[in-house]
Order: structure tokens, then C-alpha cells, then sequence
């Protein structure tokens, strides 16, 4: 395990965010009499603004925990996934005017035995410490030798509580990270489920990645890296989830992944449609949006781990 657990820390690279920017559409206007044109469609915490007003900036000059929360959890998404989500300043900092998410091993924390002999009992008295999702083993798990403790430490961030918005321009600079099944993502969630659980309730990917840099697909096609993937999740339950028909992928040249320097992400989300631009590759790809969907916050999150891959 130890000599792994060296190997997979020597490729981790950090996820780096320059800033994030949410600005109303300069085109959109609530209906009604003529007196009502000065106010666009989009709507955030903060009220109705004017069209082409900039209502969310963050360029992570320090990092406000009054806007972006942690989650504190071992769930792992229900996927098996072999991250501790934490809020430690290992993971999770600002420098330079950037957000760093940085991945770490739980082993330099606690010793290789503890992965497979101890137990993790996640939360505290403070409310900022509290575990955020106890399923699947979430808020506590004694580590065995077939079940381990989750070996590596990072972060999630979101303005869940704090700020969320209906319709917008959303423009993220990021730099994605390099390492084997690092799973980095910028995501939109609702704020409050007004048709019901996940799916049904929908949610924006802005970005999906790996960070694997030599993963190839049966058509020697890089999907580490070299691809991004934007995507709308939809349907009534689980099981019918309508994302293939709302996916799209796309690939850097060669040899110029998304992890060799900040790339701008930007989604606009009208009453019809969300379209998705990467303006460093002049990506651009538009979905028609299934009107179910309601205030989403903003949500960062670092890379996924999958336990199996370990």
C-alpha cells in the first residue's frame, strides 16, 4: 500500500481556480408592461438585477467561507469513490488569487495501518464540522482488510446556503489537474429540489474531466486529459436519467490538454437553452433545457477517486 500510495502522490496536480463570474442575460426580460424591461430574467439571491449586470464575482483574493462551504463526508458519491472529503487548508486554499484543490493521502495523517485497522468518525460540536451526507458509510467506517478506509483526503466547495441564481452567463478559469483517476468537475445543483430527488429536480455540469494523461479509448482517442464533457442530468427517478441525450464531449488537440493551462469555461442558461463555450479550443455546443429546471447554486468539487482503481 505504502509504495502505491507514494506512486499515486507523485502525479497528483493541483485543480486551480483563476475566477468565477456569474453575469444576468443582457437579452432576457420578465414579461410584463413596458416598466419591467429594465429587469433581466435572471434572478439570484440578491433580487432581480439589470441586464448585463454582474452579480457574482470571485477572484479568490481569500477564501470566504461565508460564500463557499465545504462538505464533510466519505460517501463517495455512491460510486465507490475512495476520497474523504475535508475542510483542511491541505486541500482547500487560496494563494496568489487563486483556489487551490489539492488532493493528499490519509496515511500521512494516520499510518498505512490505519486504512485497514481504524475508524474515522467524521464531524464535530462546531457547525462547520458537522459530516454533510451519512450515506454509504458517510459520517463513520471502521477500515478493514477487504474495506478500507478511504485513502485519500480532499476537498468539495459550494455556495449551497449561500448564493444561487435562475438563468445567466457563468465564465470559470480554471486549470484542470494531472494525476490517475482524479476526477475534477464544476457543477450546478439545485437549491431546492422542487420536482423531487436527483435527477428529477435536473443539474448542470459546466465541466467534467480526468486527469489521467495517457487514457485512451478502442479509438486511441485521449479521455483523460485531452477531453472535457459538459452535460444536463433530467428524468423522474434514478433509472431514468435522460443525460445521454444532453452529453457532449470534447478533445484538445493533441499533446494540449486542458491541464496545460487555464482554459475559460462559460455556460448560458436562458428559459430554452443552455449552451456551453470553451473559449481557449473555440468549443461551442448548445442543449435545448427541459423547463424543470430551477435555482441551481454553484458548486466546485475536486476530483472523484474510484476505490477500485486503487
Amino acid at each position: 500500500m505504502a509504495i502505491i500510495s507514494q506512486k499515486l502522490l507523485s502525479y497528483f496536480r493541483y485543480f486551480i481556480f483563476q475566477y468565477v463570474l456569474l453575469q444576468t442575460l443582457s437579452n432576457g426580460y420578465i414579461s410584463g408592461p413596458s416598466s419591467s424591461k429594465q429587469w433581466s430574467v435572471t434572478e439570484s439571491t440578491n433580487g432581480r438585477a439589470h441586464p448585463g449586470e454582474l452579480i457574482f464575482k470571485e477572484e479568490f483574493n481569500n477564501l470566504d467561507l461565508g460564500v463557499w462551504s465545504h462538505e464533510i463526508t466519505m460517501a463517495g458519491g455512491g460510486n465507490g469513490e475512495f476520497q474523504i472529503y475535508a475542510n483542511n487548508r491541505s486541500n482547500s486554499y487560496v494563494k496568489y488569487g487563486k483556489l487551490y484543490i489539492k488532493p493528499t493521502l490519509t496515511s500521512d495523517i494516520f499510518g498505512e495501518k490505519f486504512l485497514s485497522e481504524g475508524t474515522v468518525h467524521l464531524g464535530g460540536s462546531a457547525a462547520a464540522d458537522q459530516c454533510t451526507n451519512s450515506l454509504w458509510d458517510g459520517c463513520m467506517k471502521e477500515g478493514t482488510r477487504s474495506n478500507i478506509i478511504n485513502p485519500v483526503v480532499s476537498a468539495r466547495l459550494r455556495t449551497a446556503g449561500a448564493f444561487a441564481f435562475k438563468y445567466g452567463k457563468v465564465e470559470v478559469k480554471a486549470k484542470l489537474p494531472t494525476g490517475d483517476w482524479l476526477w475534477p468537475a464544476i457543477w450546478l445543483l439545485p437549491e431546492k429540489n422542487f420536482y423531487g430527488s436527483w435527477p428529477a429536480s435536473g443539474e448542470i455540469d459546466l465541466l467534467e474531466s480526468r486527469g489521467n494523461a495517457e487514457l485512451y479509448d478502442t479509438d486511441n482517442i485521449n479521455i483523460g486529459v485531452e477531453q472535457v464533457a459538459q452535460t444536463l442530468h433530467f428524468g423522474p427517478f434514478h433509472s431514468m436519467n435522460g443525460w445521454e441525450k444532453t452529453h457532449f464531449e470534447q478533445n484538445s488537440r493533441r499533446g494540449e490538454g486542458y491541464n496545460k493551462g487555464f482554459h475559460l469555461y462559460q455556460l448560458e442558461w436562458t428559459p430554452g437553452i443552455a449552451s456551453f463555450t470553451c473559449v481557449s479550443f473555440y468549443i461551442y455546443f448548445e442543449f435545448l433545457t427541459i423547463s424543470q429546471f430551477f435555482k441551481t447554486f454553484i458548486y466546485l468539487l475536486k476530483s472523484f477517486f474510484y476505490l477500485q482503481t486503487v
